[in-house]
């Protein structure tokens, strides 16, 4: 059940970054950043893992697309 879980989740992650001009790399790492997230706010009892694995998750993907987010810094 957990296996059928996680790959119905890479899926949907695949899905999404491939919708946003991202490749399968970028799917995966979105994936693990989710998965890890999820394990150390169930461990610690802090949602904040959340808030760090979505900046994370929002460099990667800018990164990957080539769009510039609000925090960096250009010139």
């Amino acid at each position: 059940m957990a296996r059928a879980h996680k790959i119905s989740f890479q899926k949907y992650v695949a899905n999404l970054s491939a919708e946003a001009g991202g490749t399968p790399d970028l799917a995966t790492q979105l994936a693990i950043r989710a998965e890890g997230a999820q394990t150390t706010a169930a461990i610690s009892g802090d949602s904040a893992a959340a808030q760090h694995a979505r900046r994370a998750a929002e460099i990667l993907i800018d990164a990957e697309t080539n769009t510039p987010n609000p925090g960096q810094i250009t010139g």
